[in-house]
């Protein structure tokens, strides 16, 4: 498991989550935590997505710490 990843993580159906959210920042998100749930680096999440590695790692951390 990828130290980064909060606890609880891989328990999350992000996926599902992607598909009702209606705000696009959150949705953005949601298909990024769903895509490293499915094994992708934050690297390869971050090119597909055309964001930062950092917001990636960003996003990681706000969950872990707001869930």
């Amino acid at each position: 498991m990828h130290p980064n990843y909060p606890v609880g993580f891989f328990d999350i159906d992000f996926k599902n989550l992607y598909k009702e959210e209606k705000d696009g920042d959150i949705k953005i998100r949601y298909l990024a935590f769903s895509k490293l749930q499915n094994g992708l680096s934050i690297t390869s999440v971050s090119e597909i997505l055309l964001v930062s590695r950092q917001s990636v790692s960003t996003w990681l951390s706000w969950l872990s710490e707001e869930g």
